[in-house]
């Protein structure tokens, strides 16, 4: 250990940046250097610059320079991961579905058509993570379908492959939180907060509490979406409605936002005979494309906001 009066003058006078004119480092007043040199040496050695201490070079603004920049980029980066590890723990345990154990690798999957829908959404999944694709998907069926097991799937495949951030929450919750401004409104502000920030947010069961959204429910869930969408944000959305009930108790607003990200729509029939054809269908809106069936050819009741992605 160097003793206080091993700091030879030129060493102190360098840290000091009192030489000037020949380029030394100016970028230490002098009201802010301690003339005790013992703590000059104590602040040298939580730097890089320990080594300079038995350097009879002055200290050059360029060898300052160089020696911090690294230092400062790598706790920069520290820094901005070990927030991010926070915020994906903070809200992985907000998460009120049972998330890690549902993936791909073992979902029930019995017949062909069940094959085929894993492929559809780990390839909305894949996509995601590719940076490409629709930002929404929304995964339609009834009780025991498979479409809360398939969402979840998605989330951990793109949780595991990227250092995205992921929540799920049952819808009625979310919106319940968010609704309780009046009486709790710093846990309003937090689940909103976290409903628009997570990088990928699943919402389960839209509509399984009621057939009918209220208004405020469907402010809430158009506005969301929209505010996501144009921070390029993933969005998955289980429900019961089918792809001509969900724009009728949803609404056009939250339809409309859904498909301004571009939205995948796969609706899962299990009372459909599957030796017939595959008990779903799937329907595509992409970003830059957006037809909409004509009405002579369309399958359903009424026009639909969203339009087949192919015929089966």
């Amino acid at each position: 250990m160097i003793d206080d009066d091993d700091l030879t003058f030129e060493q102190f006078q360098a840290l000091k940046g009192v030489d000037k004119n020949k380029g030394k480092a100016d970028s230490v007043s002098d009201q802010r250097v301690s003339h005790n040199s013992g703590n000059l040496k104590k602040l040298m050695e939580k730097t890089k610059l320990k080594h300079l201490l038995n350097s009879k070079s002055t200290l050059t603004y360029e060898q300052l320079f160089a020696e911090n920049s690294a230092k400062g980029l790598e706790d920069s980066a520290r820094l901005i991961k070990e927030g991010k590890q926070r915020q994906a723990n903070a809200l992985m345990k907000s998460c009120d579905v049972d998330l890690d154990s549902q993936t791909f690798s073992n979902f029930n999957a019995e017949h062909q058509w069940q094959h085929e829908i894993i492929q559809i959404v780990s390839g909305y999944a894949t996509d995601a993570i590719a940076g490409k694709g629709n930002l929404n998907l929304v995964l339609s069926g009834e009780y025991g379908s498979g479409k809360t097991h398939l969402g979840c799937a998605v989330l951990n495949l793109i949780k595991q492959q990227t250092s995205a951030t992921v929540l799920a929450k049952q819808f009625s919750v979310l919106v319940s939180q968010m609704w309780s401004a009046r009486n709790n409104p710093i846990e309003a502000e937090r689940a909103r907060n976290s409903a628009q920030e997570a990088d990928v947010l699943m919402l389960d069961e839209i509509g399984a509490a009621e057939r009918t959204l209220i208004d405020g429910y469907v402010e809430e869930l158009g506005a969301l979406i929209r505010i996501r969408n144009n921070n390029k944000k993933l969005t998955i959305l289980t429900t019961n409605f089918g792809v001509i009930d969900f724009s009728k108790n949803v609404g056009k607003f939250a339809t409309e936002a859904l498909k301004g990200g571009g939205c995948t729509f796969a609706e899962i029939m299990r009372n459909k005979n599957h030796r017939m054809r595959p008990p779903f269908d799937v329907y595509e809106v992409g970003i830059e494309e957006k037809k909409e069936v004509p009405q002579n050819k369309s399958k359903f009741e009424f026009q639909p906001l969203f339009t087949p992605k192919k015929s089966r």
